[in-house]
């Protein structure tokens, strides 16, 4: 497939309906329409789920960019509720230019599920660099290990100090920090994208300053 898609589909399982014989499905944020959703997108989610019953489903999404890692979490989270219930799901639609569509997921693929998961761990990562900032050290928080500064290029910024550094300041008493003042700081920078437990942040420590004594 030859071009991105930047529309998501998050569904959820709600609850049972009544007679125990279907479920309802919501999507998130629950202001989304379903029915306004590009066709594209919708049939993404029925290849997605037939590829998980029929294919080698680490093969197929490594190929085919259409599918968002978003997208492939909030469908395993959806099957999952399914395997842990132990139920089965079959969706059908029609589509203006593909007409029917129907997929199922049932026991025989609740092991398959396992690739989801994998691909949202292989495609999880950290990345740690070095940045050189300078700017307002407008605050050092001793008891909590916090700093801030307000630098020049990147804005507002605030993580820890590094474990040395804190040490010589908190307990050996040897290192000094006037606040506020201008400061030329070494900081590693820390980008977490954990697709699987969706967490993504970015955190900074702070390990080496320059003051001067004006």
């Amino acid at each position: 497939m030859d071009q991105l898609t930047t529309n998501e589909i998050n569904l959820r399982l709600d609850s049972l309906q009544p007679s125990s014989f279907g479920v309802w499905l919501k999507t998130e944020p629950n202001e989304v329409d379903l029915f306004e959703v590009p066709e594209k997108s919708l049939n993404n989610l029925f290849e997605i789920i037939d590829d998980i019953h029929k294919k080698d489903i680490k093969e197929q999404i490594e190929i085919d960019e259409e599918y968002s890692l978003e997208t492939i979490k909030s469908i395993k989270n959806l099957l999952k509720d399914v395997v842990d219930n132990k139920f089965a799901l079959s969706l059908e639609a029609n589509t203006k230019s593909r007409g029917e569509k129907s997929v199922e997921f049932g026991k025989e693929s609740y092991d398959k599920l396992d690739m989801l998961t994998q691909i949202l761990k292989e495609k999880s990562k950290t990345f740690t660099e070095e940045v050189e900032v300078e700017g307002l050290l407008t605050s050092i928080n001793t008891t909590y290990n916090r700093f801030r500064i307000s630098t020049d290029t990147i804005g507002e910024i605030g993580g820890k100090i590094s474990s040395d550094m804190f040490k010589k300041l908190k307990d050996e008493k040897s290192l000094q920090f006037r606040v506020p003042s201008i400061i030329k700081a070494t900081i590693t920078k820390e980008t977490v994208n954990d697709y699987l437990e969706g967490e993504h942040n970015t955190k900074y420590i702070l390990t080496h300053f320059e003051q001067s004594d004006d």
